[in-house]
């Protein structure tokens, strides 16, 4: 005879298909329920900026930029800020190459690479978009936004850029200024002291170069095309025939690297590996190569950099 006391299996089983029936209907309400409190607080912090990695201030970092503007070129200018940021403290040098990276990156846009273009008579190579955006950083604060906001804008400074014709709108050595400074303040190298990722433009730009004929340049840039159009349709022309008729050696002696063929792995300090695709003689001492970076292509500088002879590339580990 069976106990009344004791619940029978029919019991048992309505008791267990209600504790699942909760859970079944309760953890999806709950689960809503948390999606509308903090749905909202989670999405802002998906959609906030990255916190800078540097307590430099925006307005700080002009101020420098200021501080080393005046007369002549890149050597000048490239003088004037290592001397402004060797006065700082170490921190403060690494605080501003990263608010200098991050100007830089801003500035990867496709009408800012056609203004370069065009301010340069036609060379629009990628270290040279580069360097015409450190060029168009050392400006100031003012020059700089005015051109994110209206690219043919630079064209009031035609005049300005034609000053100094054999450097035009594309500065390297004042890039390389921080980096001194910090090897004079420490005997360090800048790019290890730097969080990591930096410098990551080079291998992803939004736009692309291809999109940017005559006919849209003339568009988007009605005042630079007046004035450099011409320029840059000669270049054209000049390039095309070079590349007709180059061919390029299977090797050459690069100071710091010895012997560097087509297809070697070499490290860049601050972009990583990259192959060797078209290897040329500048001047019989200066190396650029058109260098592989995964899918995207740019030709780079492979011999050390003034005026320490910084050396940016290194083999790769056999």
């Amino acid at each position: 005879m069976k106990d009344k006391k004791t619940p029978g299996i029919n019991h048992h089983f309505r008791r267990e298909s209600k504790i699942m029936l909760w859970w079944l209907l309760g953890i999806p309400l709950v689960l809503v329920a948390l999606v509308f409190c903090i749905g909202p607080y989670l999405l802002n912090i998906l959609n906030a900026p990255p916190r800078s990695a540097t307590s430099m201030t925006e307005q700080q970092f002009w101020t420098l930029i200021e501080q080393a503007k005046g007369p002549g070129g890149d050597a000048q200018h490239a003088q004037r800020l290592g001397q402004t940021l060797a006065q700082r403290t170490s921190q403060e040098v690494v605080d501003f190459q990263i608010r200098f990276d991050q100007f830089r990156e801003k500035a990867d846009q496709g009408d800012v690479w056609a203004a370069g273009l065009l301010l340069n008579r036609g060379h629009g190579t990628d270290s040279g978009f580069e360097y015409f955006r450190i060029w168009l950083i050392g400006q100031g604060q003012a020059v700089y936004e005015s051109a994110l906001s209206d690219a043919d804008s630079l064209a009031d400074l035609a005049d300005s850029v034609a000053t100094n014709p054999s450097e035009g709108a594309e500065w390297e050595s004042y890039g390389a200024a921080p980096y001194h400074a910090y090897l004079a303040l420490t005997g360090k190298d800048l790019f290890d002291a730097l969080p990591s990722p930096q410098r990551t433009d080079l291998l992803g730009s939004k736009w692309d170069w291809q999109d940017y004929s005559d006919l849209v340049l003339e568009q988007r840039l009605p005042r630079l095309w007046a004035k450099f159009g011409q320029d840059k349709q000669e270049s054209d022309l000049a390039v095309q025939k070079a590349i007709d008729n180059y061919q390029s050696p299977e090797s050459l002696q690069v100071t710091g690297l010895g012997t560097v063929s087509l297809g070697d792995l070499l490290i860049h300090k601050s972009y990583g590996p990259a192959r060797v695709k078209t290897l040329f003689a500048n001047d019989g001492v200066h190396i650029t190569a058109i260098m592989v970076f995964e899918d995207r292509e740019s030709s780079m500088l492979l011999t050390p950099t003034a005026p320490e002879n910084t050396v940016f590339w290194s083999r790769a580990p056999s």
